[in-house]
C-alpha cells in the first residue's frame, strides 16, 4: 500500500499473511497476519504523535479485518472474547 499525497513525503506499508500450520486444532486454520510500515512526515512532528496515529488507524484496520472473517464465517472465536471465555473458566 502507498500513499498518494496527505500528511507524509513517503508512506508505504505491506500486509503480510502467513500459513500457521500445526498451531489451530484440528479441522481449522490459523494464519499470522503482520503490517510493515515506512513513513517520513512532511514537517517536522514528534515520533510519539506518528506512532499514536498509526497504531490506531493500524488497530481500526484490524478490528475491520477481524470483523469481515468472522461475518464470512471462517473465523470460529474472536481473541477478545476467548480472553473472556477463558476468565469466567478459571
Amino acid at each position: 500500500m502507498k500513499a498518494v499525497g496527505g500528511d507524509f513525503r513517503h508512506y508505504q506499508g505491506v500486509w503480510r499473511m502467513q500459513s500457521l500450520p500445526g498451531c489451530a486444532p484440528p479441522g481449522h486454520t490459523a494464519m499470522r497476519l503482520t503490517y510493515s510500515v515506512e513513513l517520513s512526515p512532511r514537517a517536522w512532528v514528534p515520533i510519539a504523535l506518528i506512532e499514536g496515529n498509526v497504531a490506531r488507524t493500524l488497530g481500526e484496520n484490524l478490528e475491520a479485518i477481524r470483523d469481515f472473517v468472522v461475518e464470512q464465517g471462517e473465523c470460529c472465536q474472536v481473541e477478545d472474547e476467548g480472553r473472556e471465555e477463558s476468565d469466567e473458566a478459571r
